[in-house]
């Protein structure tokens, strides 16, 4: 028996930040260009080392034609903010069409997951449930066409789960579950330790999986030194983990996270390499969040 690993990227282009400035911000600083070099880079390592990923995505990202955005369910303000992210941002700030290929070189390695359609999330003003659900819905059924495989886990944008239940009735899947990201970082930056991954297999067969460390290492903000400290300590002593115990633990992240210095796609190469090195040894083994939820599922047979 060996530790198991999940790393999870939430890959959403512009979309993540489209009700905010923050997109022009990253664009300007040519974040969504250059992370094409970025992710051929990670997923030819990917590739090469035989490492199971899962990437959550925001199907929208592959719609070239603002005719074929699917946002009638949309409120009307939100529509309107998709609307002018769409017709003002740079194409490859809104769409990864040029990166399908990518991800379908490696199918038996790159699991693709649902990270909703448009990036709808609870706490924007005039969400409902019926709202939320239709959003993440399209994107199954989108994703699922456009790479030709089953799509059955979801991230939460802004790991936001306020209408958990009301999606869980319609759609059971595989579902990264954590505190608000920020919250998240604040609670890490306080202890050393990285936690398990907890795996809760809920009562229609749908899985909660909670993350163990965000793959951050500069953040920004008041506490950036402090958070580079914790962070250290935290990717030190899930190394260990790794290679000492028997549980799985998650790691997520944002592509664009590698191109905002170089010193994050450096850490993070690392730690693939030893990655790596610990599957090849047998200490670890990389899986998806659909293997996990299967062997959850499995287990309570």
């Amino acid at each position: 028996m060996s530790s198991r690993l999940c790393i999870s990227f939430d890959f959403e282009l512009g979309w993540g930040v489209l009700d905010t400035p923050e997109w022009k911000t990253r664009e300007q600083l040519g974040w969504y260009k250059n992370l094409r070099t970025a992710l051929n880079h990670l997923t030819d390592f990917l590739y090469a080392n035989e490492i199971q990923t899962t990437w959550a995505m925001v199907s929208s990202m592959f719609v070239e034609s603002i005719t074929d955005l699917k946002i009638s369910h949309l409120n009307h303000q939100y529509q309107e903010a998709v609307e002018t992210f769409f017709t003002s941002c740079e194409y490859e700030t809104r769409c990864a069409l040029d990166c399908v290929e990518l991800f379908n070189q490696r199918p038996d390695l790159i699991e693709v997951c649902s990270h909703t359609s448009t990036h709808l999330y609870p706490t924007l003003q005039s969400v409902s449930a019926t709202e939320y659900v239709s959003d993440i819905s399209n994107s199954i059924l989108d994703l699922t066409t456009l790479f030709k495989r089953p799509v059955k886990s979801l991230v939460l944008p802004r790991d936001d789960s306020t209408f958990l239940k009301d999606l869980i009735k319609v759609e059971q899947l595989n579902v990264r579950v954590n505190p608000s990201i920020y919250n998240a970082n604040q609670h890490f930056s306080r202890r050393s330790s990285t936690p398990a991954s907890r795996i809760v297999l809920g009562q229609l067969g749908e899985t909660y999986q909670s993350g163990s460390l965000f793959f951050n290492p500069s953040p920004g903000g008041r506490f950036n030194l402090l958070r580079k400290a914790s962070f250290s300590l935290q990717l030190k002593s899930l190394i260990k983990k790794l290679q000492t115990t028997q549980k799985t633990y998650h790691v997520w992240l944002h592509p664009f996270n590698l191109v905002q210095s170089p010193i994050h796609m450096k850490m993070f190469m690392n730690f693939l390499g030893m990655v790596a090195e610990m599957e090849l040894r047998g200490s670890t083994k990389t899986s998806t969040m659909r293997e996990i939820g299967d062997i959850a599922r499995r287990h309570m047979q």
